[in-house]
């Protein structure tokens, strides 16, 4: 079964002049490890971004277990986690006593 779909998937910045990524195909299946590897500025971050549903794609489709995720991306949140690569993130967190 497939868990991921993306199909010619493209996402661009400042109308069109960045392209973060373009035309991605790829199908991710139940059971499979993926890993996501490239330079700087290559657009893995943007890719992830719009696998769990944080960007919208400029053009191109992502589907999570045969939903599409631009028009239904709290169907990801149920069964993926997502950490940003900002350092620091859990030095935000503040606990709160009642």
């Amino acid at each position: 079964m497939e868990v991921y779909k993306i199909t010619n998937l493209c996402k661009t910045y400042k109308k069109g002049s960045v392209i973060a990524n373009k035309d991605i195909n790829l199908t991710i299946k139940e059971g499979e490890i993926f890993g996501l590897l490239g330079p700087n500025e290559a657009g893995k971050t943007t890719l992830v971004k719009q696998m769990v549903g944080l960007l919208k794609p400029t053009k191109g489709s992502i589907k999570f277990y045969d939903q599409e995720v631009s028009s239904n991306p709290e169907v990801v949140t149920h069964f993926i986690g997502y950490m940003t690569q900002r350092i620091g993130t859990l030095g935000d967190l503040r606990v709160h006593v009642r």
